[in-house]
């Protein structure tokens, strides 16, 4: 009995734990889109942040 509780909670951890990690993949990436489209603004308008002391 304790075997199958412990397989159970293990796999309830690992389901959690991909959904969690599959929603920080998502963050992560709308966090690199809008890094790379403020970025691309900054060039087009000259204010270039290796341009800045």
């Amino acid at each position: 009995m304790q075997d199958i509780l412990l397989l159970a909670v293990v796999t309830a951890a690992t389901v959690y734990g991909w959904f969690l990690m599959k929603r920080l993949d998502q963050f992560l990436e709308v966090c690199r889109q809008a890094r790379d489209l403020q970025d691309d603004l900054q060039s087009y308008y000259g204010n270039h942040k290796d341009d800045m002391l």
